[in-house]
């Protein structure tokens, strides 16, 4: 990793979601919108589109749920569309790993759904702190050996495709 890991992020995700459309699995899509205007993440700021790869398929009625805050369980009725779908298990991708990421999952784990959070498809930056940068790779596995267990199963792109093609 450089300033950034996961370096395959955006191929794991592709092949994730082309698994899950084969499969006829249901996706939502989540994107951060921050209230704040001098955010990177406010939705007036160029950048703040989602990429090519992860945008949803409306054909394929993968709804875009639009949040403000760090969890995707707040502000937004996520966990009721869950819940009515009958979903008892969430695969995370993403960015970041370390904050929206991490945080849905901690949600997720508390209200009881089975998370897998998917270590090779979700990715963080350098943190900088007390004048130290912290390394993105650092952040990521900390974050990993934090949810690991608690929180989530981690697990890789491929462990997750291959359990897709037992369904």
């Amino acid at each position: 990793c450089r300033n950034r890991c996961t370096t395959n992020m955006e191929e794991n995700i592709t092949m994730l979601l082309s698994s899950f459309r084969k499969a006829h699995l249901p996706i939502i899509h989540i994107k951060h919108d921050s209230s704040a205007l001098t955010s990177a993440f406010h939705s007036s700021h160029a950048g703040n589109e989602l990429e090519d790869h992860a945008k949803p398929l409306t054909t394929n009625n993968e709804p875009l749920l639009h949040k403000s805050v760090n969890s995707a369980f707040i502000g937004i009725d996520l966990e009721k569309r869950l819940r009515e779908q009958g979903t008892l298990s969430l695969v995370i991708v993403g960015l970041t790993t370390n904050h929206c990421c991490e945080t849905t999952t901690q949600m997720a784990g508390n209200l009881g759904f089975d998370v897998f959070f998917v270590r090779d498809a979700i990715a963080t930056f350098d943190r900088h702190f007390e004048g130290e940068t912290i390394k993105a790779n650092e952040v990521h596995f900390n974050t990993l050996a934090s949810l690991n267990e608690e929180f989530a199963t981690i697990v890789t792109t491929k462990q997750i495709l291959e359990s897709i093609a037992t369904i």
